[in-house]
């Protein structure tokens, strides 16, 4: 998968002539989130390691795929916090919804449910 199919993949970014995924602290992090939000399969998962880091190792993948349970949880708790103060009439709270079932699918999953504990 080349990174252009990559970029493809998240709606914010269909169309830009350039991404750039600069090494950040907590860049990891990063990476979990722009995955989990871009609802990367696991192709793009890999490609995304290889041109962040060079290469695809099954812990950086571990590792990545752990973020993206941390992200989906903080999106959800984002969403619950929201649906009780604002004042927009955004339906937060299936916002939460959607974000927790997306969690508890990733942390079902064979490839990440053996690395909790």
């Amino acid at each position: 998968m080349t990174v252009e199919e990559v970029v493809a993949r998240v709606p914010a970014w269909r169309g830009a002539r350039q991404v750039r995924v600069t090494p950040l602290e907590g860049g990891i992090t990063n990476l979990g989130n722009l995955a989990a939000n871009g609802e990367f399969g696991p192709a793009e998962e890999r490609a995304l390691l290889e041109r962040y880091a060079g290469r695809a190792t099954g812990e950086a993948i571990a590792r990545l795929r752990l973020m993206r349970l941390a992200s989906d949880l903080r999106e959800a708790m984002w969403g619950l916090v929201q649906a009780g103060i604002s004042r927009l009439e955004i339906d937060f709270a299936g916002y939460a919804a959607r974000h927790f079932a997306r969690f508890a699918t990733r942390a079902a999953a064979p490839e990440v449910s053996g690395r909790l504990p």
